[in-house]
């Protein structure tokens, strides 16, 4: 989905900004599309707007996947993924000036029906009832779909899935419903139709159209040979009788007229001249004339150089389909020519005007030719098209034809036209192909499963049939004309079928396909090594045995869920089963317990079935890293026994560090290390302890490292010895001043003692020293030191004793200061310390009372803990005491009882600003006005406005300062002023600005405003409110008043109304249509607004030259802007230009001649705007004939000797039509040769035998002729024929006229009238 277009965002932000006028109060939100519809898992952008110039914050609110954002001043776009609900709301909101509003999209989710299959019906028995079914593939959502099963465009049957539940997937739908046919059903089109309902939003798709046909009696056939050889018989008889017998009688013609006409309603009709140059006419060639309908010549009839032309008008156009695309049944083929001469328009005033008297023809008025009786009779023609006279050529009266003849050759009409339609059933029926049918053609099954073949033919009576094939068969049915098998535990990959049936001495065969699938079960990934290396090379491989068909497999290697390889095996034969799939990876630390595994997909949907899929079991791949080098190994070179020392072993550049193994050993005894992971370094530290039995020497510490398999080891000796502490010993360890001391060191043999204070004894011998007890001597440490050489390094050893003198206590100024001075509020200790041993207890007390600090607490410090306090200190020995002096320090304090924060004056009245502080020492207080405002003088003062607003007080003292602000409020009465309340006020209607009458006063004044001349609730205004009582100010004069409790005020205020442009359907469409070559319209918008607002409308994309008519470049988009002082509104106008369809292709699919028992389509394609309707005229006789949904595509299968001829195809919309013509040759079939041969045989004679009658007659002989009551008896008299002297002399013609009609072909001219 792509982000949104420039040309929106710019819309979006015009719109936001709102002209430029600032929103105080109220802003509104947009999204745009407010609705839309896309297929299930698509994306869409929603557009979201608003008039706030400063959002504060926005978002998108919805269940949806979000994906990119993008944003900009005053909007916000939101892109939305993977849609798959049928309907879903997604909130956008907007926050400005702490409050939110929001706006709703609405996003739906379909997907039509992708194809609609109706299954072709068996040949039907009248009054069984069969089972139709139809099949809808991926339709979403389901509860929208409606089934309809249609005859020749009547619903029979319906059914709606409203009820089938919620899916989050498109679903394929097969429909069963059973229908008993009836006799007038048989050769009708059935059509299965799905419906998706889109809450009033319809998308139908149809299937294919499906004929209906019914079992064929052999009966009929005999009838039909019978009732043609008598009708033979009998028509030769009439022809012998129609040549010898020719009575003397004459009957004059009637003239024929509709009902109620008279003969000068006759003349008035319109009429049609149709002037002929061709001397052969082919039978089903088509006339048209020029203004006029087109005709078909069904018959000519010839003599002395004369023809008679029966025309009939062409078979109507096709209906257009449905534009819903739903099928109708096709329009019935043509009558075959016989039938149009019996049921054919009548052709009235066919003579021959002989070309050198053409010129001297002139027409005859209308007038005298209904005054003579010699006139000839006119007849009509219907037709449905209004048409423009033409001239009436007048001739004499023909003889009258005698009864018996007349008779005669109605007779002979009626039986021709019943041997043509004889002998098109007997065609008909006996060239009707006979085949096999095997459904399913193409099925595929699982192998194991089974299948049910249906096979048919449309043999009347075939002699056997059956279904060959190798697989295991579980039943049969049978009937007439088909038979079902079920092929059961079907385990070939690849099976062909044949049904067949012996019928007339031929086989009819049909073959079918089945292949078999088996599921991919098994997916066998091969196993991975324990541990790999980083960097090494490894090979994945699966297999997945028996699985297929392989060309629709697909195997996937997979690394967690990425894909590491596909292998696909396209052009694979069916019988191809299994696969398998290697790649070959390196190992890398991401790949460290990875779980690789191998996915199967079976792709069975182009079959109609789904995807199958299987994987393997997942396995975890370990891989290491680890060092070439020993691990790093630090300990003591000496251990000392009974002692405890610590020793590590560390090592870095592992991988994975936290499944590496670490071992420490001091010879054969293993140590219990701690383990420390840091990054990718391993480290064991323990501590190492040598029992007191343990055996004094050298001694091996190993460190060893394990990962993947792998080792790194490192070594290291150590000494282990034993060297005890020395003995230090004092005569007493506690004394009383000046009593007698003795301290005495010794050590073990071999080692060197120092006594702190002694001379150093030698080797091997103790020291000692001697002392008396004073003050100095207390706590005093004597320490001895002992030293021992162990491999070249001296170790040292050393004990200390503290000898305690006892003694008096003693306060000093040092340990207990006389005089403390605090700071208020600090955290303060009071420290009185008094040497002594034992240590003394001190305490302090207040003689006076109140709070008393106590000692070495730490205490937040208040004022009432100034005072005098004694403290007093003690021990075993004695006791003295001590006066000490405390001083709390604060500073200044401002209160509300001596300095008010708020003070109000009134304006004219003697004030005074009066701020006292506490603290000590006593602060300094000064007070000053805020901002520019002069100093108050000292004592009373007269108040004004001025003196309003704050004060800042400070109060000094040595330990700080404090202050405050006095807020004087200065309180007046009310008062209007030109800003605050403007005499002219001008509202805009439908902004947000409100009108506002403030006034200035303290207390704040209520101002009432109230329409000139009426006091009712609904012409105030409160504007101290900011708004008005639910409408907008009627513009006139109104009249404010401000009170307070000091006074009130007046003023008038004149208010006027105006309005931002604005335009709407009604003054500017948004859609308009014009048509091609018509006179260029103006594009003119209007737009309603005070200021009248100026509109002007532009093209999207380059300028284009202005044209006197319309064309199709004018076509476009147009962006209408009305603009006035108080904003601008935009319109898109979208210009549509229709013009008339033109045929511009009709191709024949496949080219040349068509073979009997063939298939051929033909396919129109028009252009047009509105998209043009098709329809066809075929050939007569052509049955079996296949229409397109939207009838552009014409479909003959099994094509006969009928289906060849002329075929037109003619496109119609509302501007015009337009045909195009292609011609279709079939050969003829034996059968039809031999019929039509014996058929045209008799017809031969009995032309014959009409022909030289009407040689012999002598109204042939002055060459007017006249084809009369050819509705009913197809019948053509000979009015008044004496070759070419018939109107030798009248009527005069243009030179022109003559010359055009020239060289050397016979003109014929004949009348028509339309009624």
């Amino acid at each position: 989905m792509r982000a949104p277009s420039p040309l929106a965002l710019l819309i979006l932000q015009l719109a936001a900004t709102g002209g430029g006028q600032e929103v105080h109060e109220s802003f509104w939100v947009r999204v745009l599309p407010q609705e839309v519809s896309i297929p299930p898992g698509s994306s869409v952008w929603l557009n979201c707007s608003t008039s706030c110039a400063q959002p504060e914050a926005w978002g998108l609110i919805t269940s949806l996947i979000q994906g990119k954002k993008e944003t900009g001043p005053g909007w916000a776009a939101f892109q939305v993924l993977d849609v798959k609900a049928w309907e879903s709301t997604a909130r956008c909101f907007f926050t400005c000036a702490g409050e939110t509003e929001e706006a709703t999209a609405t996003i739906k989710a379909y997907s039509p029906p992708h194809a609609v299959v109706l299954e072709q019906p068996p040949l039907m028995d009248v009054g069984t009832e069969y089972e139709f079914r139809c099949q809808a593939s991926f339709v979403f959502p389901l509860e929208k779909l409606t089934m309809i099963l249609s005859l020749s465009g009547k619903a029979l049957s319906s059914v709606s899935l409203a009820q089938s539940g919620y899916r989050l997937e498109s679903a394929n739908v097969t429909w069963t419903s059973k229908i008993q046919p009836r006799l007038q059903d048989m050769g009708q089109l059935m059509s299965c139709h799905a419906q998706l309902n889109l809450n009033g939003f319809l998308i139908i798709r149809s299937s294919k159209p499906v004929r209906l046909h019914l079992r064929e009696n052999p009966m009929s056939q005999v009838v039909a040979w019978v009732a043609l050889t008598s009708l033979a018989g009998f028509l030769l008889l009439t022809a012998s009788g129609v040549f010898f017998l020719q009575p003397g009688g004459q009957l004059q013609p009637e003239t024929l007229r509709p009902p109620g006409e008279t003969p000068t309603e006759k003349v008035a009709n319109n009429r049609y001249q149709l002037k002929l140059k061709q001397k052969l006419i082919p039978l089903g060639s088509r006339l048209q004339p020029r203004n006029s309908p087109g005709f078909h010549v069904i018959g000519l009839f010839k003599q002395q150089g004369t023809r008679v032309t029966n025309l009939v008008r062409t078979s109507p156009n096709l209906s257009p389909m449905d534009r819903s695309h739903s099928s109708a049944p096709p329009t019935p083929p043509p009558r075959p020519p016989c039938l149009l001469l019996l049921l054919g328009y009548q052709v009235t005033n066919v003579k021959p005007i002989p070309k050198r008297n053409l010129a001297s023809s002139t027409p005859c008025p209308a007038p005298p030719c209904r005054a003579e009786p010699s006139c000839p009779p006119r007849f009509s023609l219907s037709s449905s098209s209004s048409l423009s006279p033409s001239p009436l050529l007048c001739a004499p009266a023909p003889p009258a034809m005698t009864f018996s003849q007349s008779l005669l050759l109605r007779a002979l009409l009626a039986l021709v036209g019943s041997l043509c339609l004889g002998l098109l059933a007997l065609s008909g029926a006996a060239q009707e192909p006979y085949w096999a049918d095997l459904q399913p053609r193409s099925a595929l099954v699982e192998r194991g499963g089974s299948l049910w073949l249906n096979c048919s033919t449309n043999c009347p009576r075939p002699e056997r049939g059956g279904l060959e094939t190798s697989l295991r068969r579980n039943g049969t049915q049978r009937g007439l004309r088909w038979l079902a098998r079920q092929l059961v535990d079907i385990r070939e990959p690849e099976a062909h079928p044949i049904c067949f049936f012996r019928c007339a001495r031929r086989t009819l065969q049909a073959r079918g396909t089945i292949l078999t699938y088996q599921r991919p079960d098994r997916v066998e990934l091969e196993p991975l090594p324990a541990w790999l290396p980083v960097g090494e090379n490894f090979t994945l491989s699966c297999r997945v045995p028996g699985a297929g068909p392989r060309g629709s497999l697909s195997v996937t290697l997979l690394r967690g869920t990425q894909e590491l390889s596909r292998r696909r095996f396209p052009g694979e034969s069916p019988r191809a089963r299994g696969a398998m799939a290697t790649f070959t990876a390196t190992a890398r630390k991401e790949d460290h317990r990875a779980n690789f595994s191998c996915l199967a997909e079976l792709d069975l949907r182009p079959h109609g079935l789904g995807l199958l899929q299987n994987s393997s079991t997942p396995q975890e791949l370990h891989t290491f890293a680890l060092a070439p080098g020993p691990p790093s190994l630090a300990f003591p070179r000496l251990l000392e026994v009974g002692s405890e020392q610590l020793v590590s072993c560390e090592m870095d550049k592992l991988f994975p560090v936290e499944e590496a193994h670490i071992q420490l050993a001091l010879g054969s005894r293993m140590l219990s290390p701690s383990i420390i992971l840091d990054g990718d370094k391993l480290r064991a530290a323990a501590t190492l302890t040598v029992e007191e039995e343990a055996v004094e020497g050298e001694q091996e510490l190993t460190c060893t490292v394990t990962l993947g398999g792998e080792d790194r080891k490192a070594q290291g000796n150590l000494t282990v010895y034993s060297f005890p502490q020395p003995n230090l010993t004092v005569s007493e360890p506690s004394v009383r001043e000046g009593t007698f001391v003795n301290v005495t060191c010794q050590a073990p043999p071999g080692a060197q003692v120092r006594l702190d204070g002694a001379p150093e004894p030698p080797l091997g011998e103790p020291a000692w020293l001697s002392l008396t007890a004073s003050e100095e001597d207390d706590e005093r440490v004597f320490t001895c030191e002992a030293l021992l050489e162990v491999k070249g390094e001296i170790l040292r050893r050393n004990r200390s004793l503290e000898l305690q003198v006892l003694y008096g206590p003693r306060l000093d100024e040092a340990g207990c200061p006389g005089n403390w001075t605090w700071l208020e509020g600090m955290e303060s200790t009071l420290q009185c310390w008094a040497p002594g041993n034992p240590p003394p207890v001190v305490e302090c007390v207040r003689p006076e009372g109140g709070p008393a600090i106590p000692l070495g607490l730490p205490l937040p410090i208040r004022r009432d803990h100034s005072g005098t306090y004694q403290c007093t200190a003690s021990n075993t020995v004695g006791q003295t005491t001590k006066d000490v002096m405390v001083m709390v320090e604060y500073g200044p304090d401002l209160d509300q009882l001596g300095c008010p924060e708020t003070q109000t004056w009134l304006e004219g009245t003697e004030e005074v600003l009066t701020c006292q502080a506490l603290g000590v020492p006593p602060p300094i207080v000064s007070c000053r006005p805020t901002g520019a405002r002069a100093w108050l003088p000292a004592g009373p003062l007269r108040v004004t406005r001025e003196h309003a607003g704050t004060y800042h007080c400070v109060a000094t003292n040595s330990r700080g300062s404090a202050s405050t602000n006095v807020s004087i409020t200065v309180e007046y009465a009310p008062s209007f002023g030109e800003v605050s309340c403007p005499g002219a006020w001008t509202w805009v209607k439908g902004s947000d600005h409100q009108f506002s009458c403030e006034a200035d006063g303290n207390p704040e004044p209520v101002v009432l405003c109230a329409r000139a001349g009426n006091l009712s609730q609904e012409e105030l205004l409160f504007p101290h409110l900011g708004s008005h009582l639910g409408h907008d100010p009627a513009p006139g004069l109104y009249y404010c008043n401000a009170t307070n409790p000091h006074g009130s005020a007046s003023k008038t205020v004149a208010i006027s109304a105006e309005s931002p442009p604005q335009m709407d359907e009604s003054s500017c469409p948004s859609h308009q249509t014009w048509l091609e070559g018509a006179q260029a319209p103006a594009l003119t918008c209007r737009a309603q607004g005070n200021p009248t607002p100026r509109v002007q409308c532009s093209r999207e994309g380059p300028e284009r030259p202005e044209k006197l008519s319309v064309s199709r470049a004018d076509a476009g988009t147009f962006y209408c802007v009305a603009t006035n002082s108080h904003g601008s509104d935009t319109r898109i106008v979208t210009i549509g230009v229709e013009y008339r369809p033109l045929v511009a292709e009709l191709v024949a699919m496949p080219p040349g001649s068509v073979k009997p028992g063939g298939n051929f389509t033909l396919t129109c394609r028009a252009e047009g705007s509105p998209p043009a309707q098709y329809s066809w005229r075929t050939p007569p006789g052509a049955s079996n004939i296949g229409l397109s949904g939207n009838n552009s595509t014409l479909s003959v299968a099994g094509a006969l000797g009928s289906h060849g001829g002329v075929y037109e195809c003619a496109a119609t919309n509302p501007h015009g039509s337009h045909a195009l013509r292609i011609t279709v040759h079939v050969a003829g079939p034996w059968l039809w040769i031999v019929v039509g041969g014996a058929a045209g045989g008799a017809l031969l004679l009995a032309s014959l035998g009409g022909l030289t009658y009407y040689l012999q007659s002598t109204a042939c002989k002055k060459g007017e002729y006249n084809v009369q009551e050819a509705e009913s008896s197809g019948e053509a008299v000979c009015l008044n024929g004496s070759g070419a002297g018939a109107g030798a002399g009248g009527g005069s013609g243009t030179g022109a006229e003559a010359e055009a009609e020239g060289g050397g072909a016979e003109v014929y001219s004949i009348q028509l009238t339309a009624t």
